[in-house]
């Protein structure tokens, strides 16, 4: 039997060995893997699942998910992603699933934090994340800082592990994603991006230059509302607002089940106590993303 090519990782503090390449993701040397992906067959369901969506199940340490035309994912122990890709989907597609929902079911089985949120860092190595809900203005400010110069620790999950007394954010890997009617608002363009699934006018790109590896201390963390007035607010959370604004913005929060959930609270509460919360409301339309940008910098 043939063997496969191997293709070596480093993303959210793991070291991950694949199958296949994994081309958003930066390389790396090691010499044991902390997660393996594979392309295998996936079981068809989870015996006794503890919890079930549309598309999904989970136990405390298997998930399994089918994504209609593009493959099917099985993660077990926090240390294995098995794919059963369909015949006539691209392996674009069959990333764009695994880098998001699949990753975070591995991340919460092994006890992580993931937040639906992008971490960057100023030139004063000063560590920051933007949170909130989908269309908010996340990527557009995200791109943003980027051409100002900030550097990229992650889009669109970060992962939070608190150790030592402080609160440290892992990088995950050099690219972004942007919808294309957010590209008026930054120096992007749809021909220097990849498009990510079609019909979808979204585009992936790859920020190699803006990317910064290491793992650093964070100390601020920004959840962006819209309201349908003309001034910007901030409020800067304390006590169970700020707990459960934390919780709110876990990635998949229904992937976390009852036996990993102290672990969860515990790492949140952690946060609670070290980072600085703050509430940033901005105006429905338009959105001003150099205002928006002021606004946080002076928070920082």
């Amino acid at each position: 039997m043939e063997q496969r090519p191997s293709f070596k990782y480093k993303a959210f503090g793991l070291n991950i060995l694949s199958d296949f390449e994994i081309s958003e993701m930066q390389e790396a040397a090691f010499d044991r893997p902390d997660v393996r992906i594979t392309l295998a067959e996936v079981p068809l369901e989870i015996e006794n699942p503890i919890r079930e969506g549309v598309r999904y199940q989970l136990t405390d340490n298997e998930f399994l998910l089918n994504v209609d035309n593009v493959a099917r994912y099985y993660v077990a122990d926090g240390s294995s992603i098995r794919i059963e890709k369909r015949d006539g989907s691209t392996f674009q597609e069959v990333r764009l699933f695994l880098l998001g929902v699949v990753f975070s079911a591995l991340l919460h089985q092994k006890g992580m934090v993931p937040f639906h949120a992008s971490a960057l860092l100023d030139d004063q190595g000063r560590s920051f994340l933007l949170c909130g809900r989908s269309g908010v203005g996340k990527s557009t400010l995200t791109a943003w800082f980027l051409n100002k110069g900030y550097r990229l620790l992650s889009d669109d999950v970060s992962v939070i592990k608190p150790s030592g007394g402080r609160i440290w954010v892992y990088p995950s890997f050099p690219f972004i994603k942007l919808w294309k009617d957010v590209m008026e608002h930054v120096d992007f363009s749809a021909e220097g991006g990849t498009r990510l699934r079609d019909p979808l006018e979204k585009y992936g790109y790859r920020v190699e230059e803006s990317f910064y590896p290491d793992p650093v201390p964070m100390e601020h963390m920004f959840v962006l509302h819209v309201h349908n007035k003309e001034e910007y607010k901030t409020e800067q959370l304390k006590g169970t607002e700020k707990f459960n604004a934390l919780k709110n913005q876990t990635y998949r929060f229904q992937f976390v089940t009852d036996r990993n959930r102290p672990v969860h609270f515990t790492e949140l509460n952690k946060m609670a106590q070290s980072v600085a919360l703050y509430r940033v409301t901005r105006p429905q339309a338009p959105m001003e993303v150099e205002r928006l940008m002021e606004v946080i910098q002076r928070l920082i």
